[in-house]
């Protein structure tokens, strides 16, 4: 829970009215001044205090998980037709949680679903910024000259000018492999960006949101709660400079049954 959240639940307030106690140095977690409103307290965990007077931080954080996932399941809280990505949980998170942004279809990885509205706010809009990074693999091989396209802008096929990405190549000859930093989320960006130059992505995985990167314990299909740290990483951003992430193991190319995304 946010320090400005455990404030104004305490009675201090409002939020702006927590947030300004906290910027005027009047508050300190575990003996130690905090002027950071978005600082996370773990409840009957840290210690709160505001001019040295103690304060209960027994509520419960809201629920924040960490899912891989799969292809074929789509980002959504119901549909009547198609399973979606709270139909892999129990009904009892299922009823708390919403998905912070979204993936297409078949697109697998990263996805966090979280009952904070803030939190859920602050990673998917636009004026955040949140880099979100992508594997592809595509239908033909990749030119270096994609380089510096992407870090240019990519003319989509609407005229839209995307913002400047970031694209590293794994793998030049075909299959290509490469992959995406993006800081926009755009209709199908990823697939349309490399559309523009005439390729066809055949599988991709979302594998990074701010600095957070998704766990490679866990298989398609499989979530967990974020801890403190992990969400004040998904805050965090871009990734530290030369993280290259965990090893995420091999990402199997989707059925053969000629379906493209």
């Amino acid at each position: 829970m946010r320090l400005d959240r455990v404030l104004a639940e305490a009675g201090l307030g409002t939020r702006r009215d927590a947030r300004t106690l906290i910027k005027r140095g009047r508050v300190s977690v575990n003996g130690v001044t905090v002027r950071d409103p978005g600082r996370h307290i773990r409840p009957n965990i840290d210690q709160v205090a505001v001019d040295g007077r103690a304060l209960e931080t027994g509520a419960e954080d809201p629920v924040t998980l960490m899912l891989n996932k799969p292809r074929g399941v789509i980002t959504a809280t119901r549909d009547a037709a198609a399973r979606t990505v709270l139909d892999l949980l129990p009904a009892a998170v299922a009823r708390k949680v919403v998905p912070a942004g979204r993936l297409d279809k078949d697109t697998e990885g990263l996805l966090i679903l979280t009952e904070d509205g803030q939190l859920c706010h602050r990673l998917i809009s636009p004026r955040h910024a949140v880099e979100k990074e992508y594997w592809a693999r595509l239908d033909g091989s990749v030119s270096p000259s994609l380089v510096e396209a992407f870090a240019a802008g990519v003319r989509l096929d609407d005229g839209y000018v995307t913002l400047p990405a970031r694209l590293v190549i794994e793998r030049v000859e075909q299959p290509g492999e490469a992959r995406v930093v993006v800081t926009e989320g755009k209709y199908h960006q990823i697939k349309r960006m490399f559309a523009a130059f005439g390729l066809r992505v055949t599988a991709l995985r979302r594998l990074r949101i701010g600095s957070l990167w998704l766990d490679p314990a866990l298989a398609p299909g499989e979530y967990r709660p974020l801890t403190g740290d992990e969400i004040q990483l998904l805050l965090r951003n871009p990734a530290a400079p030369g993280v290259s992430g965990p090893d995420l193991g091999t990402i199997t190319a989707p059925p053969s049954s000629g379906t493209t995304f």
